[in-house]
């Protein structure tokens, strides 16, 4: 599968808060279930989508700083 490419200001933004609004549903999913199995399942997507919004922060830093460069 070939990969996308996402430079835009605007798509960098719009995945940033997907990402953390999918942190916090699994955050909520999370509270939710009592087997600490499932729990800590959960809690591996919380810390990934969490860590995926950081990166995609920094990556439209990036853009939005070559972008005033120009």
């Amino acid at each position: 599968m070939k990969g996308i490419r996402i430079t835009s200001d605007d798509d960098l933004r719009d995945l940033a808060m997907a990402c953390r609004l999918a942190a916090v549903q699994a955050e909520k999913d999370r509270d939710a279930q009592t087997s600490p199995t499932v729990r800590a399942g959960l809690q591996a997507n919380v810390e990934r989508y969490r860590g995926l919004a950081e990166r995609l922060e920094r990556a439209r830093s990036l853009v939005v700083g070559r972008d005033r460069l120009s």
